[in-house]
């Protein structure tokens, strides 16, 4: 990638959800000796000029990372809340998108998306028995007025976004060679931290 194409690109790390399950801040929680949240970071940052966190109401929790922390502006609106609140602070045309709890998810899968962001308003990664994954995604910026009607409209489902907008689904095998986790597997409770 050049270093234009570098500069095109907002990387936008979802976290800050309520994290029932896990019981705490999931986003902070460690695994295999680090963070979920650097993870996500590590995946997007050779790829994005500027980075994102969207932490809902826990800004000070993100704080000592280096990165803009961004309180979601409609609350309780789940991840298109956060999805859109980034948005609209994102300066990119193209915009990668990355749940906090996936840290199985490669540079690669964004590689592949980004074959097909200049064409559509998102681009989704499609696997095995047709799970579509919404949170590891390209958003172009021109979907935001979309997003903002779905929120206007009280419908917070990431599904019914996608149905609206221009959207590729890009088809990603998801298994990971000797491992019971596939990539796009999130980490919800503290059983799935030890488990993986």
């Amino acid at each position: 990638m050049t270093n234009q194409e570098n500069s095109e690109l907002t990387g936008i790390v979802l976290s800050g959800g309520k994290s029932r399950r896990m019981g705490k801040e999931k986003g902070l929680c460690h695994f295999r000796g680090k963070a979920l949240i650097t993870y996500a970071i590590d995946t997007l940052k050779p790829l994005c000029r500027t980075l994102i966190i969207s932490a809902n109401d826990k800004i000070d929790q993100y704080e000592l990372l280096d990165y803009r922390v961004i309180s979601d502006e409609i609350p309780d609106a789940g991840p298109i809340g956060g999805l859109y609140s980034c948005l609209r602070q994102s300066q990119s045309a193209i915009n990668l998108v990355i749940s906090c709890d996936t840290p199985f998810v490669t540079i690669e899968v964004y590689q592949e998306l980004l074959k097909y962001s200049h064409d559509y308003q998102a681009v989704v990664p499609i696997h095995e028995n047709g799970f579509i994954e919404p949170l590891t995604a390209c958003y172009h910026l021109s979907c935001i007025s979309v997003v903002q009607q779905q929120l206007t409209a009280g419908n917070f489902k990431m599904m019914d976004l996608l149905e609206k907008l221009n959207t590729k689904y890009v088809r990603i095998e998801s298994a990971i060679e000797g491992s019971k986790a596939s990539l796009f597997h999130n980490l919800n409770s503290p059983e799935d931290l030890l488990s993986c």
